[in-house]
């Protein structure tokens, strides 16, 4: 499937802030199933992107605007190609250790309940794979989308979400990824958007993805409890959604700063 994307995000101060810098993570690469056809980002100020490539090998862009600064906004469009391949990411080029993917962070601590969970999963199905998949059923079944009302400024940590029993895309792959952990599956969080006819206006998206042995990478999508297929885009990832998420910045100045999303993602015509 062809997508079409556009995704605007607009920072905005309470007063003019005297310096702005920000790290971008809306650009998407040629990989597994995925092919960039045409991408552009714009920036409502005149300044520099500095393209690069971290550690989890997503592209980024960083750019820093002198004030006095009322707003910014990052205008990111473009079109991708994208195959359903079930889920299964391309090996491609490996910088960090699989070891590393196993690592907690605040977001992703596991509670007694979550240990549970995993110990639960440890019954179903004899291969890491099955084990994956009942994770994504059940999480699925146990909690509830709110990815309509909830900000995806407010993440909260995985044992929360749980507890809650509600949560949004971000939310969910938190504790999918926490409980894998446990598993001893090497697990990240994938930021990227997701094309809904019933709900255009929700292009936004996250999901996790698994190290499976003799397959590599694999996403699953808890909240929907299907493997991402081609109505996903793949953008970036990371050990948690801090890792992963499309803007990370900093100003300098008396005010502060409120930061809104629009997404719109379509079939190319």
């Amino acid at each position: 499937m062809r997508l079409k994307v556009f995704h605007e995000i607009t920072t905005t101060f309470t007063k003019p802030a005297s310096y702005v810098i920000q790290k971008l993570r809306i650009s998407p690469r040629t990989q597994g199933g995925q092919y960039v056809r045409d991408w552009r980002i714009d920036i409502d100020h005149d300044c520099r992107l500095e393209k690069a490539s971290d550690s989890f090998v997503n592209h980024t862009h960083t750019f820093t605007i002198e004030g006095p600064v009322d707003s910014v906004t990052v205008t990111a469009t473009g079109d991708i190609d994208v195959d359903d391949t079930s889920g299964v990411v391309e090996r491609g080029p490996k910088q960090l250790p699989l070891g590393l993917y196993l690592r907690t962070t605040p977001l992703t601590e596991p509670d007694a309940a979550i240990r549970a969970l995993a110990e639960e999963m440890r019954g179903e199905g004899a291969s890491p794979l099955d084990h994956c998949h009942a994770l994504m059923a059940v999480l699925g079944e146990r909690i509830a989308d709110a990815e309509a009302s909830v900000n995806p400024a407010d993440v909260g940590p995985a044992a929360k979400v749980l507890a809650a029993g509600k949560g949004s895309s971000i939310d969910v792959a938190h504790v999918f990824i926490t409980a894998a952990r446990i598993l001893g599956l090497p697990s990240r969080l994938v930021s990227g958007y997701m094309y809904d006819p019933d709900h255009p206006e929700r292009g936004n998206r996250a999901w996790s993805e698994c190290y499976v042995e003799d397959l590599g990478w694999v996403g699953f999508d808890p909240l929907f409890d299907r493997c991402p297929t081609d109505s996903y885009i793949r953008i970036a990832c990371g050990l948690d959604w801090l890792g992963a998420c499309p803007l990370r910045g900093s100003s300098t100045g008396l005010g502060d700063s409120h930061t809104t999303s629009r997404v719109r993602v379509s079939p190319a015509r």
